[in-house]
């Protein structure tokens, strides 16, 4: 730049700098309790003082705490006089008048600027104190300090300062369970500190009862003891906090103590837990109350776990949570909210380890359960847990606690994960920057969401490629999911109520995604076991179900709806299934029921509460199990499928870990009766499964092989069963104790080299011997090795395989991982004859004792022959064979001839001395002639 022109820019910035008038004067980001807003919340402050001569405008200005943005922030129109004050607001940006930005408790700096976007003024703060404002010594000078005692629109001057803080007070006892009085003292005192302390659950000031060094504090009943150190040249401390639990009953479940100033709760001005003087209407509210407010107070929050052990202690802000609940239930939800001004804005605790274990929470909620607050109190919690590891839905965790507020026992109050901004943090680690959350009451309105309704509503979506536009628009596979769940729970509450709806995407190539919550209404509290979501929402015309109703209309959506909802409703919502888990919750809170019960229901005078015993609530949700999959499979077959019957789709395994598709839907267990519709195409997949190979689909009476593919499809015109067998790798399939063989199979379709792969045996007493294969050793694709006992331990093992006692081989690779194990229990099978012991077909897991050995084969033909092979005169010959095999049993006549399968299943039946097996699939079969029986070999 040319000098002759920075020159007059630097003098015209000096003199903005010199005549500025404006000037930041006090802030307080930590405003616990000290000042309250417009709106009756304790929120961040700033105060402008006028040091000039003529009046200012202070909306001429902009505030900023990032100068690459200077102009964050313009403040409403207010006049400012000479030598006068004026507040603006810092925390809460969705009210009118308040910034855009907050404070940062931790340190930071503001700026002032005016209108030409120069820095008129500026404040460098260090961390901020609870209560306490930082400030010019005097008004206008340039020594910052700390105030004592604030001066919202008021001069700093002659108001007392102090540099440190005081230490936070220290209890002797711990907070706690104690089933008799406990004396409770502080220890680390300070000798220029003077402790003051509460018992009503006040905030400690200078006029609480104060503390004598030396003495107790006897607490004979639950309390709630709060302290705090003052000094004269010090700052406050933080307030220490804690709940004596006295001679209690015991308790199963986690403990919420919420600790707050009484009027926090009750005052008719800014109470939050009373109809109060102060309120404003809500959507069908019966007049005005202040538990419509959304208001915050600080409170203490301390949550022990089920055996007592204290895991959070924190100050915090709470607030009301909920909609209609907040009317007719007079035990209110509770926002629980960590924020920096108190030190911490994380819950630093893993409050939902069996569903979420790990996660962070940048707050929670404990929830009266809504609509079920009369009935179970754990209706929505038991709706969300059933979903919990089966379907791709966004969930909110539950676990059910005891509340106590300010030492007094409030029932139960279930911990639940929040459905907002948090809800993204928790579990997906994303900031507020990172996606787009549109309020449930602006739902209709968002102009991010619209564009998915508007192009859903707008082009043909029955046209592939639309369709496929739309999949890039929105996680086609989780909505799915979220509205067989509403349908399945009967949720009158959510349908056509954009009021329940929760969408969420990522900002960067996000899709969006529905979070499920606030389903009280179902499962028989208000609906009907009989109603059909599915046809309400498919008749409706209104914009609630458009979105659903276009997306029908194609055939591939259509069609993966159709075969999830079938998954869903025959495997998550199983009647079994969902009634083992409804009486495994049932159970965790059967005992605290009765006293939540006692505490509440005589105060549940609302007509729109609906009372009942809990027992009665947990038949009604019984009830509502047994009768709504077959409902539910109905409203399928009467819209879709001419009312057809619906028929059986039984999937098996020999093997635990198997997995399937039903057409593209996932199978997650490893059985399902599977219910589907007559006479329609199904098909299923197996998964492939670590550690084995898919053998064949086989039909599970029969045990006739169906498919060797991955994949079976078939007409539904009957129940079918089907069994998905898998083997192993590579397995010891068989051995015999009496002819000491021991044979190898591969389940592979690749041939495997076994160098350096290691048999181990292993005795009754776990004394082992190895023996490492011979070198260069392949054994072929679907294959069989044979190794015999014998004394050259390069080629074969020398140790004794007899099975006298109990026996067991280890298979490992080269790389020393074990690849199969084979045990064998005298009981199942001992020497003798020619009887072996193998795998029941070929690499599977199952056992099976064969009465004729099948060494060097399959022994998928040979369990449990009743057929033995006996020593006989007769010849065969030539054996193995191809085709012809001749028989020879020098007598001039044989009176019958009969060949079966190892098992004993009869194939033919005949005099004659030749039989043609040309036409057998090649393996081993048994031979009868006249009594007399015979294994003969079809190569």
């Amino acid at each position: 730049m040319n000098l002759r022109i920075f020159l007059p820019l630097f003098l015209l910035f000096m003199s903005f700098c010199s005549t500025a008038q404006l000037k930041i004067n006090e802030i307080m980001s930590n405003n616990i309790s000290a000042l309250m807003d417009e709106s009756y919340n304790y929120s961040m402050w700033v105060e402008l003082y006028n040091s000039g001569t003529n009046s200012e405008d202070q909306s001429d200005y902009y505030f900023t705490d990032n100068l690459s943005q200077p102009q964050k922030w313009k403040p409403l129109s207010k006049i400012i006089p000479s030598g006068g004050f004026g507040i603006l607001w810092f925390e809460r940006d969705e009210r009118s008048g308040h910034a855009n930005f907050k404070l940062a408790p931790q340190g930071g700096v503001l700026y002032l600027l005016d209108e030409s976007g120069v820095v008129i003024d500026k404040v460098i703060y260090p961390p901020q104190y609870r209560n306490i404002s930082y400030g010019r010594e005097t008004d206008g000078s340039e020594d910052w300090v700390y105030f004592v005692e604030y001066s919202n629109e008021a001069s700093n001057n002659d108001k007392k300062t102090a540099a440190g803080s005081c230490l936070k007070p220290e209890f002797s006892v711990q907070a706690g369970f104690y089933s008799e009085a406990v004396s409770v003292s502080f220890i680390n005192i300070k000798e220029d500190e003077t402790i003051y302390y509460t018992t009503d659950a006040s905030e400690p000031t200078i006029f609480s009862t104060q503390y004598i060094p030396e003495t107790e504090i006897v607490c004979d009943t639950t309390s709630c003891l709060r302290a705090c150190s003052f000094s004269e040249n010090k700052l406050p401390s933080n307030i220490a906090t804690a709940t004596y639990f006295i001679n209690e009953r015991s308790f199963n479940l986690p403990v919420v103590s919420i600790v707050t100033e009484q009027k926090n709760l009750t005052d008719d001005i800014i109470g939050i837990y009373v109809r109060g003087t102060n309120g404003i209407e809500y959507t069908n509210s019966n007049g005005p109350a202040n538990w419509y407010q959304d208001w915050d107070r600080p409170a203490n929050f301390e949550l022990f776990d089920e055996e007592g052990n204290r895991c959070l202690n924190q100050e915090l802000d709470i607030a009301i949570i909920g909609a209609g609940s907040r009317t007719f239930s007079p035990q209110k939800s509770l926002k629980i909210l960590p924020r920096k001004k108190f030190g911490d804005n994380q819950l630093r605790y893993d409050f939902f380890p069996s569903s979420k274990p790990g996660h962070k929470y940048k707050g929670i909620q404990i929830r009266n359960s809504g609509n079920d607050f009369g009935s179970t109190m754990m209706r929505d919690g038991f709706m969300q847990t059933l979903i919990i590891n089966r379907m791709d839905i966004d969930y909110l965790a539950y676990r059910p606690a005891i509340c106590f507020i300010n030492g007094e026992y409030y029932g139960i109050q279930n911990l639940r994960e929040r459905s907002n901004k948090d809800y993204l943090y928790s579990n997906y680690g994303l900031d507020e920057e990172d996606f787009y959350l549109p309020d449930n009451t602006k739902i209709r309105v968002d102009t991010e969401f619209l564009k998915l309704i508007d192009f859903v509503s707008q082009n043909d979506i029955t046209e592939s490629m639309v369709y496929d536009q739309v999949k890039e628009m929105m996680d086609i596979e989780s909505y799915i999911n979220y509205m067989i769940t509403e349908m399945y729970y009967e949720n009158e509450d959510w349908l056509f109520w954009y009021t329940n709806t929760k969408v969420w995407k990522k900002k960067e190539n996000g899709k969006w995604r529905w979070i499920l919550y606030d389903t009280d209404y179902g499962f028989g509290l208000i609906s009907d076991v009989n109603e059909s979501l599915l046809d309400k929402i498919l008749d409706d015309t209104t914009e609630f179900s458009i979105l659903f109703r276009r997306l029908m209309t194609n055939k591939e959506f259509k069609d993966k709806f159709i075969r999830q909802f079938s998954v869903q409703v025959s495997s998550t919502f199983e009647t079994n299934r969902v009634n083992s888990i409804m009486d495994s919750l049932a159970a965790k809170i059967s005992t605290e029921i009765i006293y939540h019960k006692t505490k509440w229901d005589s105060l549940s005078t609302s007509p729109l509460l609906y009372v009942e015993p809990f027992e009665n609530g947990i038949s009604t949700m019984k009830t509502f199990a047994t009768k709504r999959p077959a409902n539910m499979l109905g409203f399928i077959s009467n819209r879709f499928f001419a009312s057809a019957e619906v028929r059986h789709l039984i999937i098996t395994s020999n093997i635990e870990k198997a997995s399937y598709k039903f057409f593209t839907e996932d199978i997650i267990d490893n059985q399902i009766n599977l219910n589907y519709y007559k006479d329609q195409p199904v098909s299923v997949t197996a998964n492939a499964v670590p550690g084995y190979t898919f053998k064949h689909w086989e039909q599970a009476n029969t045990h006739a092989v169906l498919s060797v593919d991955l994949e079976y499809s078939t007409t539904l015109a009957n129940d079918i069963h089907l069994t998905a067998v898998y083997a192993k790798p590579i397995s010891v399939n068989e051995i015999s104790g009496n002819e000491k063989w021991m044979e190898i199979y591969n389940a592979t379709e690749t041939a495997i080299d076994l160098t350096g792969y290691r048999l181990q045996k292993i005795d009754e007493d776990g004394n082992t011997e190895d023996w490492l294969l011979p070198s260069e050793t392949i054994i072929p694709a679907k294959g069989f090795l044979v190794y015999i006992q014998g004394v050259d331990a390069s080629k074969t093992f020398t140790w004794d395989i007899s099975v006298t006692q109990d026996i067991a081989f280890k298979l490992f690779d080269s790389d020393g991982n074990e690849l199969d194990y084979f045990e064998v229990n005298e009981t199942l099978y001992s020497d003798g004859d020619e009887k072996t012991v193998g795998r029941k077909t070929d690499g599977v897991e199952e056992l099976a004792v064969f009465l004729v050995g099948t060494k060097g084969f399959s022994n998928d033909q040979g369990q449990l022959s009743p057929i033995k092979e006996t020593v006989s005169p007769i010849k065969t010959y030539p054996n193995p064979t191809k085709d012809i095999i001749h028989i020879e049993t020098g007598k001039q006549n044989i009176p019958e001839v009969r060949l079966y399968t190892l098992q004993g299943k009869l194939l033919l039946s005949t005099q004659s001395k030749q039989i043609d097996l040309a036409s057998f699939t090649n393996g081993m079969y048994l031979l009868q002639v006249d009594g007399k029986v015979v294994k003969i070999i079809k190569q």
